[in-house]
């Protein structure tokens, strides 16, 4: 009996593929999957049609939801693996089983082989004389196939290091050839496409979202700051000054920068913050301050004063006399006061007859206060491609948060990028559920490389565990009308 071995990355999951050559069997592993580091046999199929089944469903269901930090349940993963999940490992059986290489130390004996892999139905096997193929259903096909194009990549043995096996049924992560956003220079070693500044980046990598099988997660989306005073501001009118919200400027999608997906962190809070003292304002300052008020009461349409502020002064002096006179034995204390006023000196009166002038303290709004958002993402790649893209997301980051200079000087300083926040369910929609953010300034990027204390690397330096905590706050205050229907927010059921 011999048994191929190839390793593939599915959905995150390091796994083995055992093929047997004689009887078209094949067992798929995950690589160190159980306990102590154990293998664990996953699935299995003997290739009589399509006969898979899954031989270990809780071990499976909990491996994927450790490697890719969801909770999917055994019917949601067994739901997933056969609508599309089993025609992965098909393909690849079919692509060592169909392989003129596999039988070359016995050809005669291989030809025999394949044929009784066609007729008993193996997906994706091949009749040697007539060129027709077994579907991925396990049906025979009436009418010839033309060869279909294979990778070519090698056989891997058991002790090389696990490798992605290309698919289309198993979600890839794009190469691209880089042109770094501060140099301009291209990074030669990445192959195939050539990326600006624009990037499309995700953690972890691989997931079930093909197959029906996801996660909630946070978008985070890179935007070029603009100013208040830019675009649609409007000036001074009669209703005042007008000043476009952060959300209006941000909104047109061609902006848009780098955007991140990440995991839904454990804990979401919020806190709307709103500023309140006290104030104060004594009898003599609430006298004094109804005559100035009346005064510019009087302002015509001319802009001068009227005829009748003699008149408001006159009245404001002679409330002021009365009330000195009805004082009766506070007038000293009275006296007391104006003179620490005229002299800059109000602790007279206490000095004198250890009165105070009553302040009238008072609780008044003073404005509003922004929010800030902290959110940490543990970060722990289970392959090469995974960690490349950690490295690219902390890297993102750190890039949009940093203040741009010119390359020819630095006379002046532009503002960093600034951040679109949305918390998103599974199937790509905003959560209506938690509450909305408006556009953010990310004040503090922190990357931690050893969260565990201990400094540990995989083979070629990339770090096994990194820690990244982001602070943002945001651009503007939150007010009343962000949550009435007329901004276009009614549909959401929580709001800001």
């Amino acid at each position: 009996m011999a048994i191929v071995k190839r390793n593939r990355l599915w959905n995150g999951i390091q796994t083995r593929q055992e093929i047997n050559t004689e009887t078209a069997r094949i067992e798929v592993f995950s690589i160190g999957g159980g306990f102590f580091g154990v293998d664990v046999l996953l699935a299995s199929s003997d290739g009589i049609g399509s006969d898979w089944k899954i031989n270990n469903p809780q071990s499976f269901t909990n491996i994927y939801n450790k490697t890719n930090n969801t909770r999917s349940t055994v019917k949601e993963l067994e739901r997933a693996f056969f609508l599309q999940g089993y025609k992965v490992f098909d393909s690849d059986r079919a692509r060592v089983l169909n392989a003129n290489s596999t039988y070359e130390d016995n050809p005669r004996e291989g030809l025999i082989s394949r044929q009784r892999f066609y007729n008993q139905g193996t997906p994706g096997m091949k009749d040697p004389s007539t060129n027709k193929e077994v579907n991925l259903d396990g049906i025979s096909t009436r009418e010839e196939i033309k060869p279909r194009q294979t990778d070519n990549n090698p056989d891997i043995s058991e002790s090389d290091k696990p490798e992605e096996i290309s698919s289309k049924n198993s979600e890839q992560v794009e190469t691209f050839q880089e042109i770094d956003n501060n140099t301009g220079s291209r990074d030669k070693a990445s192959p195939t496409k050539v990326r600006l500044k624009k990037q499309n980046l995700r953690y972890p990598t691989y997931s079930l979202d093909n197959l029906g099988v996801s996660f909630d997660y946070i978008q985070f989306t890179a935007v070029e700051y603009v100013g208040s005073l830019n675009g649609n501001f409007n000036g001074v009118s009669s209703g005042g000054v007008n000043f476009p919200g952060a959300s209006t400027r941000y909104s047109d999608k061609e902006k848009n920068l780098d955007t991140v997906i990440l995991p839904m962190v454990p804990s979401i809070s919020q806190t709307n913050g709103i500023s309140w003292g006290s104030g104060n304002m004594n009898a003599i300052q609430a006298l004094l301050g109804k005559g100035v008020f009346d005064a510019l009461g009087t302002i015509g349409e001319s802009g001068v004063l009227s005829k009748e502020l003699r008149k408001s002064v006159t009245d404001t002096l002679s409330a002021g006399g009365s009330m000195i006179k009805g004082l009766g034995p506070d007038k000293q204390e009275i006296a007391a006061v104006l003179a620490g006023y005229v002299l800059g000196n109000t602790s007279i009166s206490s000095r004198t007859s250890g009165a105070v002038i009553n302040p009238n303290m008072e609780l008044l709004f003073s404005g509003p206060q922004l929010r800030s958002f902290n959110f940490t993402f543990k970060f722990a790649p289970r392959f090469k491609e995974e960690a490349d893209q950690v490295i690219k997301i902390c890297r993102s980051f750190k890039y949009n948060a940093a203040p741009k200079i010119s390359k020819n000087g630095a006379i002046f300083l532009k503002t960093p990028n600034i951040y679109k926040l949305k918390y998103m369910t599974s199937d790509g929609q905003p959560n209506v559920y938690v509450n909305m953010i408006k556009p953010c300034a990310l004040t503090a990027v922190q990357v931690n490389y050893t969260p565990g204390g201990t400094y540990m690397t995989y083979e070629d330096g990339a770090m096994t565990q990194t820690t990244l905590t982001l602070s943002f706050q945001e651009l503007e205050p939150i007010y009343n009308i962000d949550y009435e229907g007329k901004n276009g927010y009614n549909n959401h059921k929580t709001g800001y």
